[in-house]
């Protein structure tokens, strides 16, 4: 259970006096009584307080009174209490709300869902008593009127006085002192003098003897002057606590229990031999923690928190460290200090006790005086003591927790756009840390240190009223002054932010750094030499080619035993992204040359990008025999990546090659494809020229569809792309909507057709699935092969740890799609990825059409034939499932996928001997699959089960 006092004793009872107009009054007038039913509730922002009452309607001076029936929709800081004496003419009412009284409201938390109570702490308005017509209120809405008799102090007790109070607390005080082995007063006046050296558990004495025994302290409580009045409220108030025989109890508690103290000391030390100067120290020992990430957008609440830029500058890791340095030293004495709280807690709440006693009748000046003297030694010894204002500042101000981190790189956007680019490719620029203070309530915290008061929540009001003491305008305005004017911070949580680069100018210092493979992928980057405040990175060339899209992860924290991150830290932020290279790419357009008659010119575009160096080798072009026609160069590239080209061709009659095709390279051997690398793989471009009439195909090759959906064909020249007309038909289970679009009307299988309207030779057909979509796939070669299976065999292969291996599509006994996998891909990862190994059968087609592969079966190297680029597997669904689900049919490695497969598939095979030349059979391949469950057929091998989808 917590205990809140919205604003402590001091506040209540120093606002009692100042803001009530009778305060000198005693008795009441009863026939200008105030019943509580006199003024009805008022009623503002739908907060209705008209069932609100007292717990008690009488008790005595600087009671605590329960509020029943508050509403559950407020809060501490939003409540208050306004009074008036019952005889004076004028009722509590807004419209007279800055001559009333104020009095605070203390919230008590509920043990978990409990409802919190709400208490007044009763004013003393009048020594002699008071009867007093009260209201709680937010400032808007307002209770009923609430009566309250506040009984009278007792009398003068001659054996209890000021100065027989004093010496008690004295006697208390030294014998503590003399316990810690301390001359008294003589070590205490020397802490004072020379604060650099003073010891943490010293604070409560020192705090202690500048109040009650420091002879130059002219505000001391022995060397105060107080007016007859003034002593006189005092001494009813001692003779209302009688605190004497408690101090006498105290002090003999300690005498027999100093070895208390002994045990206490070494825990104090061990923290800091000295106490810390905010100019000056040092660290030591931190707790290690793992690496977790953050992020700040869950850290403040627009509505309740003010997130502001601190007026404490920190620029630099060094001075970063410096700061959460003090807020750690900060943190450890405030609580190595309460290690001791049954020997220092006695002091603290003898100088509690001596301001209360002070802050009485006698006024505001009074007030503020005490609580200024029991201020001055915090002045004199910038350090943390129990609930002492030092730790309030530094946690207000200085850093204590690191929140998240971004990292900035070069390029920005984590991408290598040119794999031959000068070294390095990547830099980290910037770990930017994204710092806070403590969240506090930074009015209530200064009001507090202006009041001394322990903790608690001061609503707006009474933070207005009490501005009125120059000592809190003082201390609001010496901390905050202008820098924040126009923000309001009542009732708020404030943070004070930092963004600091932790490179500094010694990255390494400062920050730990790690790369690894996105889900357990390769890591296609090596870290370089640090340089210019600057972590750099370079393409490995032992790893890059071949994994040319797989991305790198790379992580970056601060050094954890570098910054203190104490038991306060929350878990240590990761700034995390993912950079990659990009290979170079020489593409073309249109796909093909088409030549339909002879002489005839066509021009087409090679162009190169994500290069430095965009040279390109063109000779192909200019070697060609002149029976196949000419090339020309028509516009040079060289600058720009872009060549413009022109075909003529021959003048005679028409008869181009099957396998008519020119291959431009890109030239480029910089960055790391100069690396290390005798042959790095080539980025290439084949074009081939043609001369048949355009044949009609349709795409996509295949589709699966529920019953009641829909699908779009189109029919286009598989050579360029280009769409085609065609008259549509559909035999099966489903309709045709319109042209091209069939929607599936039962469970079976529908062959679509498209044939071209004015040539019936140019016709293609696909299949289309209906029904269960479980598990599909459809494969086609297009080109020279003309392979196009549709089916629901699938199967995978995966190594121990998860990681495909191999895909497996089968159309029965007339044909299979087989795909290795070599890097493996890590279980549940998407992406693109190459495809080490292919090969496809279609027993329906004759001769070499039957087989395709990629690779090529034969090494460029020895053939006449250029090489081709690997196929590519993009998968866009990679969830793992989990052993045992769906009544135990889950296996091992069981995983829902759809994908898809493109690129391009040959069939090389020996033309001549004499010389040795090789022929090429050359087709797109397309292929898409899903299977949502898979069943263990054999070692580390799973088949897709139609009709058992999760």
């Amino acid at each position: 259970m917590q205990l809140r006092w919205v604003a402590g004793v001091v506040l209540s009872v120093t606002l009692g006096v100042v803001g009530c107009n009778s305060s000198s009054s005693s008795g009441s007038s009863t026939d200008q009584t105030v019943t509580p039913l006199a003024v009805a509730a008022i009623t503002e922002n739908d907060l209705d307080l008209s069932a609100v009452t007292l717990g008690q309607t009488e008790v005595a001076p600087l009671t605590r009174v329960e509020l029943n029936n508050v509403p559950a929709s407020v809060t501490e800081a939003d409540l208050y209490i306004e009074y008036r004496l019952q005889s004076d003419a004028q009722v509590v009412v807004p419209e007279n709300s800055s001559e009333n009284g104020f009095a605070a409201v203390v919230r008590e938390d509920g043990d978990g869902d409990d409802t919190p109570r709400y208490w007044l702490s009763a004013p003393l308005a009048d020594p002699d008593g008071a009867e007093l017509a009260l209201r709680l209120t937010d400032g808007a809405s307002y209770s009923r009127v609430l009566n309250l008799a506040v009984g009278a102090l007792p009398q003068a007790n001659p054996d209890i006085t000021l100065n027989s109070v004093l010496d008690e607390v004295e006697s208390l005080l030294q014998t503590v002192t003399e316990a810690y082995g301390l001359d008294y007063p003589a070590d205490l006046q020397a802490m004072i003098d020379t604060p650099a050296s003073v010891r943490a558990e010293y604070l409560p004495l020192i705090r202690a003897y500048h109040a009650i025994g420091n002879p130059d302290n002219t505000n001391g409580l022995r060397q105060k002057a107080f007016d007859d009045h003034t002593r006189q409220v005092m001494n009813r108030l001692l003779a209302h606590w009688s605190p004497e025989t408690g101090l006498r109890q105290r002090t003999a508690f300690v005498q027999q229990n100093s070895d208390l103290i002994d045990e206490v000391v070494p825990l104090l030390a061990a923290s800091a031999g000295t106490a810390p100067d905010l100019r000056s120290g040092s660290f030591g020992g931190t707790p290690g923690r793992n690496f977790e990430p953050t992020t700040r957008s869950t850290l403040a609440d627009p509505l309740q928190d003010l997130m502001l830029p601190s007026p404490v500058e920190i620029n630099s890791p060094n001075s970063l460290r410096y700061w959460m340095d003090r807020y750690g030293e900060m943190y450890r004495l405030q609580r190595d200090i309460q290690l001791g709280i049954d020997i220092t807690e006695d002091v603290v709440m003898v100088i509690g006790a001596a301001s209360m006693i002070a802050s009485g009748p006698a006024g505001i000046q009074g007030a503020t005086s005490v609580v200024a003297l029991s201020q001055t030694a915090d002045m004199a010894v910038s350090i943390a003591g129990y609930a002492n204002d030092s730790f309030r500042m530094v946690r207000a101000f200085a850093p204590c927790c690191m929140i998240d981190i971004e990292l900035e790189l070069s390029p920005a956007s984590g991408v290598v756009a040119q794999e031959d680019a000068a070294s390095p490719a990547m830099l980290v620029t910037g770990v930017n840390a994204f710092v806070t203070s403590d969240a506090i309530d930074l009015a209530g915290e200064l009001m507090s240190i202006a009041v001394d008061e322990v903790a608690g929540k001061v609503s707006e009001k009474l933070s207005e009223r009490f501005k009125d003491s120059d000592l809190a305008e003082q201390a609001i305005s010496n901390t905050l002054g202008s820098l924040y004017e126009g923000y309001d911070f009542v009732g708020k949580r404030t943070y004070f932010s930092w963004t600091v680069n932790l490179n500094g100018t010694d990255p390494e210092r400062w920050v730990d750094l790690e790369l690894d493979g996105l889900a357990g992928g390769p890591i296609v980057f090596k870290q370089l030499e640090t340089r210019f405040n600057n972590f750099r990175f370079d393409l490995d060339e032992t790893v890059f080619f071949g994994q040319e899209q797989a991305p790198t992860v790379l992580r970056a924290g601060p050094k954890e035993d570098v910054f203190d991150f104490g038991p306060w830290h929350p878990p240590i932020p990761v700034g995390s992204g993912e950079i990659s290279g990009t290979a170079i790419q020489v593409t073309k357009s249109p796909n093909v040359i088409r030549i339909e008659e002879p002489g005839q010119q066509v021009e087409f575009t090679i162009t190169v990008s994500n290069a430095a160096d965009v040279s390109l080798n063109d000779s192909e072009l200019f070697d060609l025999d002149s029976s196949l026609g000419v090339f020309n160069a028509v516009i040079s590239g060289e600058d720009t990546g872009v060549y413009t080209y022109r075909y003529t061709a021959p003048e005679q009659e028409i008869d181009l090659p099957e396998n008519f095709f020119v291959t431009l390279y890109a030239e480029s051997r910089d960055g790391v494809r100069g690396r290390g690398a005798d042959s790095p793989p080539e980025r290439l471009t084949t074009m081939a020229v043609i001369s048949s009439q355009p044949q009609l195909l349709i795409k996509p090759g295949g589709a699966c569809l529920s019953v009641g959906n829909q699908q779009v064909f189109t029919a286009i020249d598989p050579d360029t792309s280009d769409h085609l007309p065609a008259n549509w038909s559909v035999s099966g289970p489903a309709i045709l909507v319109s042209s091209g679009v069939v929607e599936a009307t039962g469970e079976g299988s529908v062959t679509v057709t498209a044939t071209h309207p004015t040539d019936a030779d140019r016709t293609d057909q696909v299949t289309l699935t209906t029904g269960d979509c479980t598990c599909w796939w459809n494969g086609r070669a297009e080109g020279d092969f003309g392979h196009n299976m549709t089916n629901d065999v699938l199967t995978i292969d995966f190594n121990d740890s998860g990681a495909l291996t191999g895909l497996n599509l089968s159309n029965g006994v007339t044909g299979s799609m087989s795909f290795t996998l070599d890097p493996a891909i890590p279980a549940g990862a998407t992406g693109t990825y190459s495809i080490s190994e292919s090969t496809g059968l279609d027993s329906t087609k004759t001769g070499r059409q039957m087989v395709w592969n990629n690779p090529a079966p034969i090494d460029p190297a020895q053939s006449n034939l250029p090489p081709i680029s690997t196929l590519e597997l993009t998968l866009t669904r990679h969830n793992m499932l989990d052993e045992g689900s769906t009544a135990g049919l889950v296996e091992p490695g069981a995983r829902q996928l759809t994908g898809a497969i493109s690129g391009t598939v040959v069939n090389d095979y020996l033309a001549s001997t004499s010389p040795v030349e090789f022929n090429r059979l050359l087709g797109r391949l397309e292929a898409r699959f899903q299977g949502d469950f898979w069943v263990d057929i054999a070692s580390n091998r799973l088949n897709c089960s139609r009709g058992l989808g999760l």
